[in-house]
Order: structure tokens, then C-alpha cells, then sequence
């Protein structure tokens, strides 16, 4: 069965959980019930799939390039994009071509950088979620290139498909299936979910890395924007 679509997989999820060996668990519930449960679900795995990508660096399917962000001279911050995740690499592309050092923490930039005079800018570090501080400040206008992890695009009515549901639908159902094994109380098929789970996202990971650098490398470093 192919599953392309959000409504195939809500399909393909009714069906999981209606399986015979779960329909005692499963008939003390409504059908609506359900169906808004598996609606759920969907929401839920996304987030968690998300956040346990992240949580290990990242993979190249959240990747994305964003060169509209220029600096403003004397203007120390740039802010980030809206479905900003963690940051890859900042570079300043106006001649010569420049790779900003990243900072761990603020602190750590402006000890490195105590002065406020203004330069070409040389390091970062992001605060919250969605600002980047820059040292030294900028003393001019300079192009700057983002690479940076996208928020996952969620499923919905309007948005039927995304790289998860296409490139590593396992993933997607294990992780909503534990969500609903959960709700349905079956806590010996949440287990076997998760272990399901857990071996779909680390094919997925090892696949990415095997992918990008032709073997399985160590953990690749990220700053994660820290709500």
C-alpha cells in the first residue's frame, strides 16, 4: 500500500490500530474519538520525531538556505526565521568570503569580543530562539547566508505531504503509533512501537550520514535555538 498523503496515513494508522489483536482495547472507544486521536497522534509524532532529530544534530531533510538575511551597520543582532531550528552555518558572502565562528552562549562571544567597535563581523551566538548576536558589530551592510534546521512542515488538510511522510514514513507511523497505543491503553504494544521506532529513526539517521559523508560519522555539532 502506498501511503503518500495525510489522509492515506491516517488511513494506514485507523487500520493499525483496528487490528484484530487490538480491537478488545480499541471497541471501549468512539469511532470520533478515535479519529481525532489519530489527528493527534500525527501532531505528536511530528514533534517528537523533530525534537529527537534534533536532539542528535540534525539530518540534511531539515536543511535550508536562507540569503536574505543582511546585516544593518551598528546593528548587533540579525533575527532568525520564523521556523528556525538550530543554526548549521553563518556566513558573511560579501567579498571575502567569510565562515562566522560560532558561540556556544552570549557570555562566551563577548568575552571573546569585549569591544563594541564596529568591523566586519567574525562570530555569533544565538539567544532564545530567534536572534543571532554578531561580534564585532557591523560596521557596514554584508550579505549574509544561513544554513539552518526548518521546522518541520506539518501535516494538515492543506498540507497533505512533507520530506517525512515521502523519505521515512516508518518513522511517522511508529511514532504515532505509540502516541496511540498509549491513548488505547495497550501498554505491551507501546513497547514493541517504540522499539520500532527507534530502529526507523536510526536507519533514517545512518542513511543521512551515509548519504552526506559516504560513512557513518561521529555526532555532527549544532547550536539548538533553546526556547
Amino acid at each position: 500500500m502506498s501511503i503518500e498523503t495525510y489522509n492515506e496515513l491516517q488511513a494506514h494508522l485507523a487500520d493499525t490500530i483496528n487490528r484484530t489483536d487490538l480491537s478488545d482495547a480499541v471497541t471501549t472507544f468512539s469511532p470520533s474519538a478515535l479519529d481525532s486521536q489519530i489527528v493527534r497522534a500525527i501532531s505528536l509524532a511530528e514533534q517528537r520525531v523533530q525534537n529527537d532529530l534534533m536532539s542528535r544534530g540534525g539530518i540534511s531533510h531539515m536543511e535550508t538556505v536562507d540569503d536574505t538575511k543582511d546585516t544593518v551597520a551598528g546593528t548587533e543582532t540579525v533575527t532568525m526565521p520564523t521556523v528556525f531550528l538550530g543554526l548549521r552555518s553563518m556566513v558573511v558572502t560579501t567579498n571575502p568570503y567569510t565562515i562566522l565562528q560560532g558561540y556556544g552562549d552570549i557570555n562566551s562571544l563577548f568575552n571573546t569580543f569585549p569591544s563594541t567597535t564596529s568591523s566586519r563581523p567574525q562570530a555569533y551566538a544565538i539567544v532564545g530562539t530567534t536572534t543571532a548576536f554578531l561580534r564585532p558589530i557591523p560596521d557596514q551592510a554584508y550579505d549574509l547566508r544561513i544554513i539552518y534546521y526548518k521546522a518541520l512542515d506539518v501535516l494538515s488538510a492543506s498540507n497533505t505531504t512533507n520530506w517525512l511522510l515521502q523519505y521515512a514514513l516508518g518513522v511517522y507511523v511508529g511514532a504515532a503509533m505509540v502516541e496511540l497505543c498509549m491513548y488505547v491503553q495497550d501498554y505491551t504494544a507501546t513497547q514493541l512501537w517504540e522499539s520500532f521506532y527507534d530502529a526507523k529513526l536510526a536507519d533514517l539517521m545512518r542513511d543521512d550520514r551515509v548519504t552526506r559523508f559516504g560513512v557513518v560519522p561521529t555526532r555532527a555539532s549544532v547550536q539548538v535555538a533553546i526556547a
